[in-house]
């Protein structure tokens, strides 16, 4: 009689838990749907015709080549295994990359901005931008 009150408990409890599960699904869906939207936002429409100034990832390094202008397209390049990220210190750019994938970048005011990779922190570089 023990083990068949003990197993109605254990019943409910799953069941509860499966019910709670089930609706907490939705609002992470929302919140998915929001972070996609604010990655949709880092994305910046610019002219077809400028030059595409392209930031690579290799072997767990930033390259970031010289002479980047503010009227450049930018783009992030991953040719690792293993998603990377792209990230300035005052967190006014976060762009997430997968492996084997390019995405771009918004446009840069002149300056200079140290990158790096939240993910991996000890990888870091300089985008300097005329």
């Amino acid at each position: 009689m023990a083990n068949v009150v003990s197993m109605k408990i254990v019943l409910t409890l799953v069941a509860s838990f499966a019910l709670f599960g089930c609706g907490s699904d939705a609002a992470t869906s929302s919140i998915e749907t929001s972070d996609v939207s604010s990655t949709d936002s880092v994305a910046v429409a610019t002219d077809a015709s400028a030059p595409v100034f392209q930031i690579s990832i290799a072997d767990m390094q930033f390259s970031v080549p010289e002479n980047a202008m503010s009227t450049d397209q930018f783009e992030l390049i991953n040719n690792d295994a293993v998603a990377h990220n792209l990230m300035l210190l005052d967190d006014s750019v976060s762009v997430d990359v997968a492996a084997g994938e390019t995405v771009a970048l918004p446009q840069f005011a002149p300056g200079t901005y140290e990158i790096h990779c939240h993910i991996h922190p000890s990888m870091i570089g300089t985008l300097v931008v005329s």
